[in-house]
This record gives structure tokens, sequence and C-alpha cells, in this order.
């Protein structure tokens, strides 16, 4: 059985919206690859083709951040509990 990839425009656009830049620039790339003359598709290459440049580094970043939020929430949760009040009211 053969692996068979369906690239458009589409879901260029979901992974660009979602953040996956690099799945969108591989749509966008397979796209523009059929329609070299196509403004817009080159456009969004050159947009998620930069995006994805500087995603690596800003990708480790968020994770931090994402993480170092998530650990203040628990020492707040832990502290109201400690002192018997609710952290959801």
């Amino acid at each position: 059985m053969t692996k068979t990839s369906i690239h458009t425009a589409e879901l260029g656009r979901l992974y660009e919206e979602q953040g996956y830049y690099e799945k969108a620039g591989e749509h966008f790339g397979a796209v523009l690859a059929n329609d070299p003359d196509n403004p817009l598709l080159r456009e969004a290459v050159e947009r998620v083709s930069a995006r994805t440049n500087g995603a690596d580094g800003m990708a480790g970043l968020t994770g931090l951040v994402e993480r170092w939020v998530s650990l203040l929430f628990l020492k707040r949760r832990a502290a109201l509990l400690r002192h018997g009040k609710r952290s959801d009211g």
C-alpha cells in the first residue's frame, strides 16, 4: 500500500491558522509547484517560511512560558488550599 498525500491551499491555510507553519509550507509549496504564477500562493509560502525560520526558538520559549504559568497557578491553588479557601471562587 502506498502512502498518498493531498496538498491543498485550504489545508495550508488551516495549518497556518493553527500555528503549524512547517505543514502549511508543505501544502502551499506543493500547490505552488502546480501553479507557479500564483502570487497569493507565493506570498503564503514566503509568509509561513518566515514564521518557520523564527519558530524554532519561539516554540521552546512558548513551552517554557506555558509551563511557568501553569506552575504559578498550581502554587496559588496550593496556597489557597493550605489556608482553607476555595481556588475556584
